[in-house]
């Protein structure tokens, strides 16, 4: 049973035996997580599609695969000749999997699904397509023979001398936010969100210092629902000592089931899954909304912003040498996709406290470029030559903060398309690092600053402009972002984001560059109070490619005064050949 085919079959005469008209298997876990351990894999196993977001959903003659405006290049290969066919969901008048569903079946069918990793939101949008839901039914765990078992990994402490505060700190952060909203219990299902309340991380899944558990914050009473091997003594003492109950992981369910009859739960019913939901007592009272610890972890403290900054300089070090490498190494025709990804890592691993990559670094030469998530393969890996755009998306994992930064290079001759494309993303890059914008604003309201100069050519890019980050958590951190899609969540002081525009023309090339930066009070003037934003990513700017008469005076000024504050950030912990060479790369333009 190696081939998509082959495993599609299997499938369907599971869903032939227990009765079941369309299988859905989402890209989740028990806490709808974005990176996955390989136990949760299971679109990747049914389909062949690698990418991070997508679900599948499959009849018994038809099957496709949603996923959004990343992967539609990547996606098209991978599911080249597997029977799935691919729904591009951002494109207009594409059916989500729900109206599908509700196109191809008839009222009433049986939709199936592992309860576990499908939320209360997914499984709600079934019944309101009048379709009925079997959510007992793991069918991956049969056809699946070879299914790795769920991760074991071990838990550690993440400090207060990095978190800034303690748990009880939180505890009580949180409790008064429950009292101001009005709520005896809260339901925290997230990774993230139990990772910063807790101050643990852990090793559960790829590329996030995460580890599998529930939590139940009660007015008094405070619950972890965690494996116990994985919790040193040590630890588990502090947390109990800072008024945390441990409980077994499988326990979770059971605790809800005993909520008092008279309880107000809030949970956030879209990373909540619907197994926990339909264990709750009929008579309480459920407070829909968004887990209360997500605001409060997206603010960062003062102890969590001088890290970062601190984290900023190490990685732009890294940086420095991994560019001067480049600018060395690619004209002896020795550089591949896959040698520059493992260099960057291995100058990172020379970091103090350096944990794991953050994400898959993204290294695409010409066309790879083009896919926003690529990853190479020994198949796909490519050397890197003096002619044409590479594009290198990375970050890592360290205790004093998360990083992510994209840069686009070149080592020799572009055409006149290229360094224009080039130079239009620079003036979208620069364009929302600049601005200055009012109290209150949504992500939304500014997203379109960066997209101007490329709508102003009928240029788009098909995914956000720039999401929140965690410290040393998700690198893809809420509530916030910067996007088309409309979040009713305004930026806030302290909060980071990254801004990373880009162009992407299919076959030929990919364009992009990203900073992390921090959201700061500005000024306040008889209209109001108006914030900014501080770039804490520390890098130069590959200037080679730009057209200068496309730039106002301004938008030079901008790059230039950039450039100056990274080498007067870096210069002091450089060598003093490389700080020669970032001096000739910071030059004012």
């Amino acid at each position: 049973m190696s081939t998509i085919p082959n495993r599609l079959a299997a499938l369907r005469e599971q869903m032939q035996e227990h009765h079941l008209d369309a299988y859905l298997i989402p890209d989740s876990d028990p806490h709808c997580s974005e990176y996955l351990s390989e136990h949760w894999q299971g679109r990747r196993w049914i389909s062949g599609f690698t990418g991070t977001a997508g679900s599948v959903v499959i009849t018994q003659n038809q099957a496709g695969l949603w996923t959004d405006g990343r992967y539609y290049i990547q996606a098209e290969e991978q599911l080249s000749g597997s029977g799935i066919v691919l729904f591009r969901a951002a494109d207009p008048n594409v059916p989500d999997w729900n109206l599908w569903l509700q196109q191809v079946l008839p009222v009433g069918s049986r939709v199936g699904f592992d309860g576990d990793t499908v939320s209360i939101d997914q499984a709600q949008a079934l019944l309101d397509h009048g379709l009925e839901i079997a959510p007992e039914y793991d069918l991956l765990n049969i056809a699946w023979q070879d299914r790795p078992a769920p991760p074991l990994g071990p838990v550690f402490e993440h400090s207060e001398e990095f978190a800034g505060l303690t748990v009880a700190d939180k505890l009580a952060e949180l409790r008064q936010s429950m009292l101001q909203h009005k709520t005896d219990f809260q339901l925290v299902n997230s990774l993230d969100d139990i990772a910063w309340l807790f101050n643990i991380r852990g090793t559960d899944l790829p590329y996030c210092p995460l580890v599998l558990s529930h939590a139940l914050v009660g007015s008094e009473q405070c619950w972890l629902f965690i494996e116990p091997d994985k919790m040193p003594d040590s630890l588990s003492d502090k947390l109990r000592q800072q008024g945390v109950t441990l409980q077994d992981y499988q326990s979770c369910a059971a605790k809800l089931a005993q909520l008092p009859s008279s309880a107000t739960l809030r949970l956030d019913s879209a990373v909540t899954n619907i197994t926990l939901y339909q264990q709750l007592p009929a008579s309480i009272k459920v407070q829909r909304g968004q887990q209360l610890t997500t605001a409060l972890k997206a603010v960062k403290n003062s102890t969590e912003q001088k890290h970062f900054r601190q984290c900023m300089r190490d990685d732009g070090v890294a940086m420095v040498r991994f560019m001067r490498w480049l600018e060395e190494k690619v004209p002896t025709g020795k550089v591949t996709e896959l040698s520059a990804e493992a260099k960057l890592e291995s100058l990172r691993q020379e970091i103090t406290g350096y944990q794991q990559p953050s994400f898959r670094t993204i290294a695409g030469y010409l066309a790879h470029g083009a896919k926003m998530h690529y990853a190479a393969t020994s198949e796909s890996d490519v050397t890197v030559e003096q002619h044409g755009f590479f594009l290198v998306d990375s970050g890592g994992q360290f205790p004093n903060g998360t990083t992510d930064i994209t840069r686009t290079f070149n080592f020799g001759s572009l055409t006149d398309k290229e360094r224009e494309d080039y130079t239009l993303v620079l003036k979208a890059f620069i364009s929302l690092s600049k601005a200055r914008f009012k109290q209150g604003c949504r992500g939304t309201q500014i997203d379109a600053l960066a997209r101007a100069p490329l709508w102003e050519r009928g240029i788009d890019y098909g995914c956000g402009t720039g999401h929140g980050v965690g410290f040393f958590l998700n690198v893809h951190e809420g509530p916030h972002s910067l996007s088309q899609k409309w979040i009713d969540e305004p930026l806030q002081p302290s909060m980071t984001v990254t801004i990373e525009p880009g162009i992407y023309r299919e076959g030929e090339y990919g364009i992009r560059i990203e900073n992390i930066l921090l959201v700061v009070e500005d000024i306040t003037t008889e209209f109001g109070t108006f914030y900014r934003f501080e770039p804490l990513t520390l890098a130069p700017i590959n200037t080679l490619p730009v057209v200068r008469s496309l730039l106002s005076d301004n938008e030079i000024l901008w790059l230039n005064r950039y450039h100056q504050h990274v080498y007067d950030s870096l210069s002091p912990i450089l060598e003093t050949d490389e700080r020669e060479w970032l001096k000739q790369q910071t030059a004012a333009l």
